[in-house]
């Protein structure tokens, strides 16, 4: 039924190929994508998301989450905006057992460089974008088979 895409900067970029063609080839399948960058101004390809979501509003659903906007006053018709990173209850909205829906996730993931850091230090690497966002998806029960993971970094 759906396509989540939750994405972390350049993340989309991938995600964003694949919402062109699924619009043009799959008329029936809508999309979700939950982008998070620092600000509103960083979001790779925005006006272009923006301009197909006008096109195909009962298809594309946007949200932006954005975790250093100073003007917290920004607003956009038909576009979900927060601040702050993804969260659980973010997410929360729009996991629905009642539909199939299949998640992409892409963005930073725990890297070599960061385990052998946490590794020298004697604690463990802290979770970065793609550990949280599979951990709260997990929460909220998203089976591991509706879930494609790509990262970076």
């Amino acid at each position: 039924d759906e396509i989540v895409h939750i994405c972390a900067g350049s993340g989309l970029v991938p995600n964003f190929s694949i919402l062109k063609h699924a619009l043009h080839v799959y008329p029936e399948l809508k999309h979700r994508m939950v982008i998070s960058n620092k600000t509103y101004d960083d979001i790779i390809f925005r006006d272009k998301l923006i301009e197909l979501q006008r096109k195909h509003p009962q298809r594309l659903e946007l949200a932006f989450s954005l975790t250093r906007q100073e003007d917290k006053s920004l607003t956009l018709q038909d576009i979900d905006i927060s601040f702050g990173r993804i969260s659980q209850e973010l997410l929360g909205k729009i996991v629905d057992s009642e539909k199939q829906q299949h998640f992409m996730v892409c963005g930073p993931a725990i890297s070599k460089y960061d385990k052998k850091k946490a590794k020298a230090e004697g604690v463990l690497p802290q979770p970065r974008f793609l550990e949280t966002v599979m951990n709260h998806l997990d929460a909220l029960g998203v089976q591991q088979g509706q879930i494609t993971k790509e990262s970076y970094g």
